[in-house]
């Protein structure tokens, strides 16, 4: 549950259902004028003002990683990457990871982490993704598209 409290309006509450992850995290939209929250991995887009849910996505959210110096959120959900910037979605990463990532962290305008190769005794295998383009190198997903 979130307690909003707009400008001249009454506070209100909004209950979320909570997706498939223990990552909680708010902040405001790059919209400058919604709210992003993150329930158990579930996102809302919410107007405080109009109390409206503007949007709905993830389910499986596991990362959200500010890049204020170029205007992005991150979106990790365990096997890529989504960033969203003040219009929407502006990129998507292909698949990084079978089932899994470990140790994910910005340096930079890197975002840096070990995705896991289940097969054989399974594994840890880095990547990297340029966080002003999208590009990944690197990463343990050798399947189809």
């Amino acid at each position: 549950m979130i307690r909003f409290t707009p400008d001249e309006r009454p506070a209100w509450v909004g209950n979320f259902a909570r997706g498939l992850t223990s990552l909680d995290h708010v902040c405001e939209h790059l919209n400058g004028g919604g709210v992003l929250v993150v329930a158990g991995g579930n996102g809302y887009v919410i107007d405080p003002d109009t109390r409206a849910q503007l949007e709905e996505f993830g389910g499986q959210i596991e990362d959200v990683i500010p890049v204020p110096e170029l205007g992005l959120l991150v979106f990790g959900n365990g096997v890529w990457f989504e960033v969203l910037d003040r219009n929407g979605l502006r990129w998507a990463t292909p698949r990084i990871s079978w089932d899994g990532m470990r140790d994910v962290r910005r340096e930079g305008l890197r975002l840096l982490g070990e995705a896991w190769y289940p097969m054989a005794e399974g594994y840890w295998v880095p990547f990297e993704v340029d966080l002003a383009t999208g590009q990944c190198t690197g990463g343990s997903y050798d399947g189809p598209s």
